[in-house]
């Protein structure tokens, strides 16, 4: 009942050890019963996600929604592949539109397109929806903006979360000084920072804006 890095190889994701690591563990620490994933891609996250609702015998459901239909297909052969069908539902259709149809989610995990305009749209869809909220690509300019956003509006706060094991680098630069990283987003009455505390197992690399 582990996540290891073995099971990351035969995902077809994107995302490193890392990242997949801390969805993981924000599953099997949350424990939610509904889950709302934007941007499938070829179903990795929602993999993980699933996998950790199997391990914790959670009675939970995850959809995810993706707008290129030949997508679509290879993370339902994914997700099959990995016997986790009956727990995801991928969706396919436009974000914007299909997010709104989704209420009272637990978690709500935003990682779809990352341009200002369709992170603002993916937002708006979704906002009031949910009780947590994860950006992935955080620190990309789209989301970011969105974030701070967010933040200005004064409902919610936003915890950036550099990646919990240290820098990540590709071709000898830092990576999340340009794009990647996490945002959780909850209501200004709840306490984001324990919750995170729990989740790497030590004081969280966030900072508050």
């Amino acid at each position: 009942m582990v996540i290891d890095e073995e099971f990351i190889k035969h995902l077809k994701g994107k995302s490193t050890f890392e990242e997949y690591l801390l969805l993981y563990t924000l599953v099997r620490l949350l424990k939610p019963k509904k889950i709302l994933e934007i941007g499938t891609w070829k179903g990795a996250s929602a993999i993980v996600m699933g996998k950790a609702l199997r391990d914790m015998d959670i009675d939970g459901h995850i959809y995810t929604i993706e707008v290129h239909p030949e997508l679509v297909k290879i993370a339902q052969d994914e997700i099959k592949k990995h016997g986790l069908s009956e727990i995801i539902t991928v969706v396919h259709g436009r974000s914007e539109v299909e997010a709104k149809k989704f209420e009272d989610m637990d978690l709500i995990f935003i990682d779809g397109e990352h341009e200002y305009s369709q992170a603002k749209a993916d937002w708006e869809a979704v906002k009031g929806h949910g009780k947590i909220y994860l950006f992935h690509d955080a620190f990309n300019p789209g989301p970011k903006r969105v974030l701070k956003e967010i933040l200005m509006e004064g409902e919610y706060r936003v915890v950036f979360l550099d990646y919990p094991f240290g820098e990540i680098y590709h071709d000898g630069i830092a990576y999340q000084k340009y794009k990647g990283g996490f945002a959780i987003v909850e209501s200004t009455n709840t306490d984001t920072k324990s919750a995170f505390g729990i989740i790497i197992n030590r004081p969280p690399k966030y900072v508050e804006r």
